[in-house]
């Protein structure tokens, strides 16, 4: 009777061991997953703001070169060449040139 009582005894604490294994696994798991959302947020966000930088620079650099198409068929204004000219070479319509 007293093995049988011992039997019992660890049977139970074998079934709490698993039990306590088993959570302790999907708590990992659990944890794991919110690590990878975090990580893919993560990355979401670095994409974002590349791709944000990335127009800004492009935004730039497109004004810059408007600014500098602009300039340069101001000076040519300036110098008397014909505005059917200087739309021609800087791609700007005869009322830009004007408005110069």
């Amino acid at each position: 009777m007293f093995d049988a009582l011992v039997e019992s005894v660890l049977a139970d604490k074998r079934q709490a061991v698993q039990q306590a294994k088993e959570e302790a696994r999907q708590e990992w798991e659990r944890a794991l997953r919110e690590r990878e959302r975090a990580w893919q947020e993560q990355e979401r966000v670095i994409r974002q703001e590349r791709e944000r930088a990335v127009l800004q620079e492009w935004e730039r650099a497109w004004q810059e070169q408007e600014q500098e198409k602009q300039e340069g068929a101001r000076r040519l204004k300036q110098m008397g060449i014909s505005p059917d000219i200087i739309a021609a070479g800087f791609g700007l319509s005869l009322e830009e040139i004007e408005r110069l």
